[in-house]
């Protein structure tokens, strides 16, 4: 899978959100950050740091394949 856009980050997160069933809120409470910073995250105005990258993964149980993705689509929108 090849990611190339912050969009496509914005998309990623929010389909894996969807897919666990978690309102904002909820991942926001899981991941221990704000709710603000995932609706930013999700519309595409922001990225996270390392941290909250890894935050938001182990919030979303995400695979191995599936934190890479999130990890490759961060970082191809920032080359951008």
């Amino acid at each position: 899978m090849q990611v190339t856009s912050l969009r496509s980050f914005a998309t990623l997160l929010r389909q894996y959100r969807h897919a666990r069933g978690l309102t904002q809120t909820e991942l926001a409470g899981k991941a221990q950050i704000s709710r603000r910073a995932i609706v930013d995250l999700e519309r595409g105005a922001s990225l996270p740091h390392d941290t909250t990258l890894t935050r938001l993964a182990d919030a979303l149980h995400l695979s191995t394949q599936k934190r890479q993705h999130l990890k490759e689509a961060v970082h191809q929108a920032r080359v951008v």
